[in-house]
C-alpha cells in the first residue's frame, strides 16, 4: 500500500464531505486513534471476549432481539 496515496485519497474524499456531523465523528475517531484508546486487538483478546460472551450467554446474561426492539420502540 502506497500510504501517500491513501493519504491524498482520504483528503479528496474529505473535501468532498459538507455535513458536519460527519467531519466531528472523522475528528472524533482520530482522537481516539491518537490517544491510543482505539487500537487492533490480538488474537489473544478476540478469544478472550469470545470465552466471556460464551459464558455471559450460558448465565442467561443476555437481551433477546425482542427486548431490544421493545426498547427502541422508546428510544
Amino acid at each position: 500500500m502506497d500510504i501517500s496515496l491513501e493519504k491524498q485519497r482520504i483528503k479528496q474524499e474529505l473535501d468532498l464531505i459538507s455535513d458536519e456531523g460527519i467531519i466531528l465523528t472523522i475528528k472524533k475517531i482520530l482522537g481516539l486513534v491518537k490517544d491510543k484508546q482505539l487500537s487492533p486487538l490480538t488474537r489473544e483478546d478476540i478469544i478472550a471476549r469470545a470465552l466471556n460472551s460464551e459464558e455471559a450467554i450460558a448465565k442467561g446474561k443476555f437481551v433477546s432481539l425482542e427486548e431490544l426492539e421493545t426498547k427502541m420502540k422508546n428510544w
